[in-house]
Parts: structure tokens; sequence; C-alpha cells
């Protein structure tokens, strides 16, 4: 009876784990951004299929900030910008998968006709993200060559939700505002609405052709050159606009469990069709990325699930393993045939050997035989060895019968 108990305990708890749920946390951004979109809908999607994914979104949730909540285990993964500087804090942060670009947006009010960057930048009150980014675009201005001790920068505080912080903007009497958004965020068209255009930092034609963005993103390589296409925010931009980008990651810790990830990879891109349909951004996921711009090492969950479908070591290498198959055939094929032909040989001298009667006629069957081992037509192995013990044999056979005969 008590066997019986622990058995089924012991089925009970396997079937029981077998089935309990997938969990994770993830961490956002502000409230109405479009992070946080992104990942209600990441969350409902997984759900739905088996998982229990809590989304984590607010002022204690952006840049820096989910860094700290990962390693402080309030959350198991986090959205940051592939741009967000190394400290001693995120030597364990790896990424799970990069998601969409955000874009830098430099917005000017229509009334000004800026005649080149410097000339914006100088001339007019900015206002400025207060977060990491900041960082980034005093290092944009700087490398087009702008002096920004003298620059005149209001902060931006985005520590509150989106509404709040595009809040702060329409009430701002700057005429410069400089931020990152995603691709398709909707209030970069009601910026453009109410007044703002967006600066292009270069022609397009030199695109591919070594122009300043370009050069730029060398110099900062967390980002790519981006094309803000003609009229992709309904009626503006007039023309092409010239900017860069930065990926959004979903990161995770290191210690983070390989199957976990490897399952949340899949099932994200496995989805990523349906997903599309409520919410654009997630067109922009793909699995052909380049690994080596990634600010953050990806999980090994992750490669895992990239690398499925690889060949291995010997499926890449199959027709090189054949071909050397092959010559190893033919030469061991050689090697037998070239064994027998002389086995036959040194069989031929073991009957003449026999038949000898005369210690002349051995002497020169034995001179004979090592001229064909001096010209590789016999060999030194141990049926040449029977042959000289044979000729030893004989001679002293023969020299008893001449004795014998005297």
């Amino acid at each position: 009876m008590r066997i019986s108990i622990v058995l089924f305990l012991v089925v009970f708890i396997v079937f029981s784990g077998c089935q309990q749920s997938k969990k994770i946390r993830i961490a956002t951004s502000l409230k109405g951004s479009s992070t946080e979109k992104v990942g209600n809908e990441i969350a409902e999607y997984l759900n739905e299929i088996g998982w229990e994914v809590e989304i984590y979104s607010g002022e204690e949730y952006f840049g820096s900030k989910n860094i700290k909540a990962i390693e402080n285990n309030v959350v198991d993964c986090a959205f940051i910008s592939n741009d967000l500087p190394h400290d001693k804090n995120t030597l364990d942060i790896q990424t799970v998968m990069p998601l969409f670009p955000n874009l830098c947006y430099i917005f000017y009010r229509d009334h000004l006709t800026p005649k080149n960057f410097e000339e914006l930048i100088t001339n007019n009150s900015l206002m400025m993200a207060s977060d990491e980014n900041g960082n980034f675009f005093i290092s944009l201005f700087e490398y087009y060559g702008i002096n920004t001790d003298s620059l005149n920068i209001e902060q931006l505080n985005i520590d509150h939700s989106v509404e709040d912080v595009m809040q702060e903007i329409y009430s701002s009497k700057s005429n410069v505002i400089c931020l990152f958004a995603a691709i398709h965020n909707p209030h970069v068209k009601k910026l453009i609405e109410n007044g703002w255009e967006i600066f292009s930092l270069g022609d397009i034609s030199f695109s591919n052709r070594g122009s300043s963005v370009e050069g730029f993103c060398m110099n900062y390589p967390r980002t790519k050159p981006f094309i803000i296409p003609k009229n992709f925010f309904g009626q503006k931009p007039t023309y092409p606009i010239y900017t860069v980008s930065t990926n959004e990651l979903i990161v995770t810790r290191s210690s983070m469990d390989e199957t976990l990830i490897y399952e949340f990879v899949k099932d994200v891109y496995e989805g990523k069709h349906y997903l599309s349909q409520n919410e654009i951004l997630f067109t922009h996921i793909k699995e052909d990325f380049d690994n080596d711009a990634l600010n953050y090492p990806l999980h090994q969950g992750a490669i895992n699930y990239l690398e499925r479908d690889k060949p291995s070591f010997f499926e890449r290498y199959a027709e090189v393993f054949g071909v050397i198959f092959s010559i190893m055939v033919v030469l061991y094929g050689a090697f037998t045939s070239l064994k027998k032909i002389r086995k036959e040989r040194i069989d031929k001298y073991y009957k003449r050997a026999m038949e000898i009667q005369t210690l002349e006629e051995l002497d020169e069957l034995s001179q004979e035989a090592v001229r064909q081992l001096q010209n590789e037509k016999l060999t030194a192995d141990e049926s040449f060895t029977i042959f000289l013990n044979l000729v030893d044999k004989r001679r002293h056979e023969i020299e008893i019968g001449t004795l014998n005969k005297i």
C-alpha cells in the first residue's frame, strides 16, 4: 500500500511539473510608450499559449533602471536600448532578442529655416531627454563640429508617462527637440501635425557613399544609418530624412535558464505574423540580425534557437568526408593489390628455392631477391624473412647432399 502511494505521488509530481506554466517577468518602459505596448502584446499572446507573463511598466522601468530591476531580481527580462552604456551592473546582462529600431529625431518648429545643422543647434533653444541618450546627442553635436559648451539646453523630464512627456514638449518654448522614439511612434505624427518638422542629418544621395551619417555611426558603433521615407507620417516629411537608429532589445541575466529563454524566443518568433497584425513594430523582428552589433552578448538559449537548423560539424563537411573516405578506399585497395602482387612474387621465389639443386643457383636467386627488394618489388616483411630462412635451409640441404655423394 505504501509503495503504491509513493508511486502515485512520484507520477503526480512529474506530471504536475510537465504541466507547469512557463513564468517570466518583463520590464518594459513608461506608461503609454511603444515599448510598453509591444510588451503587453507579447504577454497577451504568450499567456494564451500557456505562459504566465507579467509586465512591469511605469516611472521605475526605463533605461538603466531596467538593468537594476534585473540585477535586484525584480524582473527576469527587460527592454533596453542597444546603446545603453556598459558599467559594472551590466556585465551579467545578455541579449534575448533585438526588437525594433528607435530613431534619432531632431524636431524643429516649422517656421524656422535652418541652413545647416550647426545653425539649427547653436541659434535655438534645445529640449533634450535627460536620460542616458543625452550623452548621445552631445556626441552627435560634437561630431558635426558644434561647440556644446554654450548651448541653451532645457532638460526633458521623461520619468513620467508618455502623455506627461508630450505635454511637457507642447508647453515648452524650445525651438528644437532632440529625442529617441520607435520608428512607428504615433506621437511623432502628432508633433508633425502640430507644427514641427524633422531635421535631416544629411543628403540621402550620399548613402553608402561615405556620408557624414555613416561616419558618425562608425564612431558610435551601436547605431546604424536610417532613412525615413518621404510621406512616412502622412503628408510629412516632404523629403526623405537621413538619421540614425539604435535597436530596442530584450535582455536578461546570463544565469537565466537556457530552455526557458529558448522557448520564449521560439514562441515570439513563431507568433510574429500574428503579433504584427496588432502592432506594426513586430514586422521589424528578424532572426538574421548582426550578432556582432549587439552591445550585450546573445544568451545561450537564444543562440540554441537561432542555430537549431544549423548543420552539425559532420553534416557541414559530409562531402569532404565522403571524398576523403573514397580516397582512403582507393588507397587501401591499391595497397592491398600491391601487397597481393608482392605476395605472389615472393611465393614464386619460395617455389624456385625449393627446386634449385646447386649452391650457385641458390646464390643467384638470393641476389635476385635482394635486387627486387631494393627496387621495392618485394617487401621487407615476414614473408621475405621466411624466404631467407628457406634459402639457408636449402643451402644446408644441398651441402649435406653433396657430402653424401662423396
